[in-house]
């Protein structure tokens, strides 16, 4: 099974609160297998079974109320 992977940078992430609210809130969707998040460069990386759009990732991160900077496959 191909697994694929993307990084999210993120700008307002504060603490590890805010880590928690992007990782859980990422994870919402059944395909994204693992999210980890780090605070200093202010990124996201998530590992999932299939593609998932640039659009589902910035939706559920800009709910949150944090901005979106680029999405990249790695």
């Amino acid at each position: 099974m191909k697994k694929y992977k993307k990084q999210v940078l993120i700008d307002g992430m504060m603490c590890n609160h805010c880590a928690s609210k992007v990782k859980e809130k990422l994870l919402e969707n059944s395909d994204i297998l693992k999210v980890k998040v780090d605070l200093k460069k202010k990124c996201a990386i998530l590992y999932s079974t299939k593609e998932i759009s640039e659009k589902v990732i910035i939706d559920k991160i800009q709910e949150l109320d944090y901005k979106v900077l680029k999405v990249e496959d790695l």
